[in-house]
């Protein structure tokens, strides 16, 4: 079976959402990994500015390698980063966001929204106590992967 692409992104003229959708390989979820990081995905202000989505897991303890996605049991947080050094004089990017996790026969419902400039800090995520994902439900059992999906509500 072909693997689905891992990065699509869509417009809801209806809404007025743009969505940008995260395919996961649930493996991740079982690694040592401290870090899964997406492709890069262009939202526009004054011209395209790139981001990408990070998950990191719950930090389980303070000692080495207490930070995993296997030690915290496939939970964890997801993340908005600006990768862009931003041009003082450009357009602020600044961002209202929710994130869903979920798969193609399980919609999450988002939670959010947060709104962020991102040229103040480079990274932002939801509030802490919504932060907390349990990705493992998330999982399609069927393709072993679940999907990370960033609705961006207005950019700008």
């Amino acid at each position: 079976s072909r693997r689905p692409q891992v990065l699509q992104s869509a417009f809801s003229v209806a809404s007025c959402i743009y969505r940008v959708r995260w395919t996961v390989d649930a493996r991740k979820l079982v690694s040592t990994d401290r870090e899964h990081v997406s492709p890069a995905f262009d939202l526009s202000f004054a011209g395209p500015v790139k981001f990408k989505m990070l998950m990191r897991p719950k930090v389980m303890s303070d000692e080495k390698g207490g930070q995993s996605f296997k030690k915290a049991r496939g939970r964890g947080k997801v993340l908005l980063r600006c990768v862009e050094d931003l041009d003082s004089n450009a357009a602020k990017p600044v961002v209202t966001f929710r994130i869903a996790v979920g798969n193609p026969h399980k919609q999450a419902i988002p939670r959010g929204p947060v709104r962020h400039d991102f040229s103040e800090k480079p990274i932002c995520g939801l509030p802490e106590e919504i932060q907390q994902w349990d990705f493992t439900k998330a999982v399609d059992k069927s393709t072993h992967t679940f999907v990370v999906c960033l609705e961006v509500l207005t950019s700008g």
